[in-house]
């Protein structure tokens, strides 16, 4: 249980000091606070994540049959697997180059299916699609402005022109 939970965490201690039958003493307060791990976070987001998509399963399939095991099994690693690359790749970056690439890597699954794989979108959907994907690009642009121009307030001299000037 501690594995899973971690020992450090206000949850893990409440819960190994419930399993273990001792109480919490005042040296456990002691201990450094740790955020959980991207596999801590993996597996409670994914049960809850397949919980919440069965749940909406007779909106999208026609009949309750399960696929093969190894069928769910593979989707189950990769979507973990994706899920963790994405955490990381959030701790190296930011939250808002990951949502930037994510708008990036739909515009191109779209594109793909648009052009290769003989898809149609109706005008509804294409406007859709175009304005969500501009309101990303948008607000990605002034985040950056914004940074920028406090970056140029803490500099006294004038740089090249940007993306930002009015």
């Amino acid at each position: 249980m501690k594995l899973l939970l971690g020992s450090h965490g206000d949850a893990g201690r409440a819960i190994d000091g419930k399993v273990s039958g001792r109480q919490a003493s005042s040296s456990d307060d002691d201990l450094p606070q740790r955020s959980p791990s991207k596999f801590q976070i993996a597996f409670v987001v994914n049960p809850v994540t397949g919980l919440m998509a069965l749940g909406f399963r007779p909106f999208f399939e026609s009949s309750w049959e399960v696929d093969s095991w190894s069928v769910i099994a593979a989707v189950a690693v990769g979507a973990t697997g994706i899920l963790i690359f994405e955490l990381r790749l959030t701790e190296l970056t930011g939250p808002l180059t990951v949502s930037v690439l994510a708008v990036i890597h739909n515009i191109v699954i779209v594109m793909y299916f648009l052009i290769l794989g003989g898809e149609r979108l109706s005008w509804p959907q294409l406007a859709g699609f175009s304005v969500s994907a501009l309101g990303a690009f948008v607000y990605a642009l002034s985040r950056y402005c914004s940074n920028e121009a406090q970056v140029a307030e803490g500099q006294s001299d004038e740089g090249e022109g940007s993306a930002c000037e009015e």
